[in-house]
């Protein structure tokens, strides 16, 4: 069977068998290394604990010695007998050995050896210590030495200072220490007989030291060492499983990372193999290493062929861009471009490149690699959809400007719908105009009945639109009835109205409804201006025949709205606003000035004589009289004053904020006035006309216009029972 390339790696690998056998050694030498402080841990505490042993056992020498001397230099003591302490049988010659006190005690003399051996007894009996004085030749069978002791005597003969050792007793170890005891002359009085001189090691002091009560104390501190050295063992064998497990790891991805490579390897050539585009590898010379299948495919040249020669397909005459791209690839720069190759048959073809540098492990050019692609019908297709997009993009200018035009003409067309006057109109033909054609420039003429002339009402742009005012067969679309378009004006028939101003590019539109004349709609093209579309195209002309038809249809809408306003306000003859009128205008007026708190006055004028006049002169000859006051009426009030036909012969003016004082002069004038007007009839005079006038004030003399009016009504009477030709004040007695 075939092994797994990983498991095989693994296999001869002799990191993964090692590491294991590497830890388990460390782990041998980490515990050995800590076993050895411990063990030199343990050994300077028990050395310690013995240095103390000996410290105190030195400490109670020299205190039994200390009283030795004090005692040799008191030539003994005295001491009170009793049980304990008898007479010294060892000294029964010493004379003054025993004394009696005047009191009757019994007073025993105590020598060195005597007190020694007491301290002694006290001292075990109160702190276990166990002490001596011991010879070689003791007078006392007790102080005979040891096996120990003799041993220790001889090194102190030998010169020792001391002797001491650590010695296992049934219930202990104990520490014993020795000391010489050097003869002094005191010392002869009991040991003269033995033999020994001053200056002689006649024995030595024993004191013997239990171990258990030091070691007790420093248990304790022993148990901290041990507890120490434990946690520094387990915290290095926690280092080294986290070191073998990261050591292992990082092995383990080195060797996943050389089985990627090695795979990555093999993956890259069999891409580099199956890839559509060419592929080559060059040194730093400029020489092919390596020439893949697309190559040879794309160029025809053989591997065999290439290999260790610069590349073939190289233009003999490269562009410089393309020249100092490939310079700058072989120097080790990625590079991406572009440019032209032949293949083995010398046909050339458009191709893209890109190079990249390989790198030594001393950061040394080692190579390129570059990749080739035949671009060809890329390029031709992206030709053909770049000229598809221009297209694309003019279609969807126009549409978005066709659609803008629509939105603006339906905006229009609603503005115009809503103007009430005509130069509301004309100032929404001014907004839009200018918005559906910013081109160029324009105007919009009307047809002016009376003068029978075509007059401009507005105008946009920059450029005057030739004559302001001119007769309608000045123009050639009036003449023909539709659009007269002039795209060159060296060879066009240009229109009469327009001659004189610089040479343009024009477009005249009738604006015509149910075949009346109402104006012209001019827009005008400068010949070295210019724009993305041409100004004056089909698509123009039909923009502006549509909106000339809209503004043709609300231009005589409106004619037609006044003209029955006119008619519904009006009346025919004298011009003046009507009845009807007159009592809406008035209830509406007293409520403003009832808002202000201000006054209003009302006048009633009734021509004197009327009936004589059309008895006399006819029925026309009074029309004329009744126009011509209502002229005059008309023409001598304010132009806030409203001035009315109330019926037959009688007029009614509305003056608002008016006082009766003001009022009353008004209508004094008006009466004045009348008495010297001058009406003619066929040549003839049918004068003189004299008025009466009634006047009444809101709100002195009535709170609504009803009332107002009745108050008039009947200050208009009292003057003509007055007499006529006067002025009467409502609630005014005669």
């Amino acid at each position: 069977m075939s092994q797994n390339p990983e498991e095989t790696v693994r296999t001869k690998s002799p990191e993964k068998t090692s590491l294991p056998r590497y830890a388990g050694l460390l782990v041998f030498a980490w515990t050995a290394v800590v076993l050895i402080f411990l063990a030199g841990t343990l050994y300077q505490e028990n050395q310690a604990t013995l240095e103390i042993a000996r410290t105190e056992a030195r400490s109670r020498v020299d205190q039994i010695i200390l009283c030795q001397q004090w005692n040799n230099n008191h030539k003994g003591v005295y001491v009170q007998v009793d049980d304990k302490t008898p007479p010294n049988p060892y000294l029964p010659r010493k004379p003054e050995r025993d004394l009696r006190t005047p009191s009757g005690r019994t007073l025993t003399l105590v020598n060195p050896a005597y007190m020694t051996r007491q301290l002694y007894e006290l001292a075990h009996q109160q702190n276990q210590v166990q002490g001596r004085i011991i010879s070689l030749k003791p007078l006392r069978p007790e102080n005979k030495p040891d096996f120990w002791e003799t041993r220790a005597i001889k090194k102190l003969e030998e010169g020792a200072a001391e002797y001491s050792s650590v010695e296992q007793m049934p219930d202990q170890d104990y520490l014993r220490l020795i000391r010489p005891l050097v003869v002094e002359k005191a010392c002869l009085e009991c040991h003269a007989s033995q033999g020994y001189k001053v200056g002689e090691i006649g024995g030595g002091i024993s004191v013997t030291e239990a171990l258990e009560p030091l070691r007790a104390v420093n248990r304790e501190h022993m148990s901290m060492v041990w507890i120490s050295h434990g946690f520094f063992w387990l915290l290095g064998l926690v280092c080294i499983a986290f070191g073998s497990t990261h050591l292992g790891k990082s092995l383990a991805q080195q060797r996943r990372a050389e089985i990627d490579l090695q795979e990555a390897k093999q993956t890259l050539g069999a891409y580099i193999k199956a890839s559509p585009l060419a592929i080559m590898t060059l040194d730093p010379q400029g020489c092919v290493r390596l020439w893949n299948p697309a190559a040879e495919s794309i160029f025809g040249w053989r591997s065999s062929e290439v290999v260790g020669q610069p590349p073939p397909f190289l233009a003999e005459n490269p562009s410089p861009e393309f020249q100092d791209l490939y310079s700058r690839g072989l120097k080790g720069e990625p590079v991406r471009g572009g440019g032209e190759c032949r293949d083995r048959n010398s046909m050339v073809m458009d191709f893209s490149f890109s190079m990249f540098p390989f790198y030594g492990p001393q950061d040394e050019l080692t190579g390129i690699m570059a990749v080739l692609e035949d671009v060809t019908e890329r390029r031709q297709m992206e030709e053909e959809l770049f000229k598809a997009n221009e297209k694309l993009k003019v279609w969807v200018y126009e549409f978005s400007r066709r659609n803008r035009d629509i939105t603006l003409l339906n905006e229009m067309g609603d503005l115009l719908q809503a103007c009430n006057t005509l130069e509301e109109a004309y100032a929404g033909v001014g907004q839009y105009m200018p918005l559906m054609f910013p081109e160029g420039s324009g105007a919009l003429f009307v047809h002016q009945e009376k003068r029978e002339v075509l007059e401009a009402v507005v105008h946009w742009g920059d450029s005057p639109p030739g004559a302001t005012e001119f007769a309608p067969d000045e123009c050639w679309a009036l003449r023909k009835g539709q659009e007269h378009l002039v795209q060159d004006p060296a060879s066009g028939l240009l229109c009469a109205h327009l001659a004189g101003t610089a040479a343009a590019r024009y477009l005249c539109v009738p604006i015509i409804t149910h075949s009346e004349n109402l104006g012209l709609l001019l827009l005008l093209k400068r010949s070295q201006e210019s724009s993305l579309e041409e100004p004056l195209s089909e698509t123009k002309k039909r923009l502006a025949s549509t909106a000339a038809k809209q503004i043709a249809l609300s231009l005589a809408n409106l004619k037609l709205r006044n003209f029955l306003m006119l008619q519904a306000t009006h009346d025919p003859l004298t011009g003046l606003f009507n009845r009807r009128y007159m009592e809406d205008t008035l209830e509406r007026e007293i409520r403003r000035v009832q808002r202000k708190q201000a006054p209003l006055g009302i006048i009633m004028v009734d021509l004197d004589h009327f009936k004589r006049f059309n008895d006399s002169f006819g029925h026309e000859a009074g029309d004329t009289l009744l126009q011509a006051v209502g002229i005059f009426l008309q023409s001598n009030i304010r132009q806030e004053d409203i001035a009315c036909r109330y019926g037959g012969e009688e007029f009614i003016l509305i003056l608002p904020e008016a006082s009766q004082e003001i009022t009353r002069v008004r209508a004094e004038r008006l009466r004045q006035g009348v008495e010297n007007l001058q009406v003619e009839y066929h040549g003839q005079s049918i004068g003189p006309v004299t008025v009466s006038l009634g006047v009444a004030i809101f709100p002195d003399h009535g709170k609504d216009g009803e009332a107002l009016i009745r108050a008039a009504d009947t200050a208009l009477y009292r003057s003509k029972q007055g007499g006529r030709n006067r002025v009467m004040i409502a609630g005014e007695v005669v």
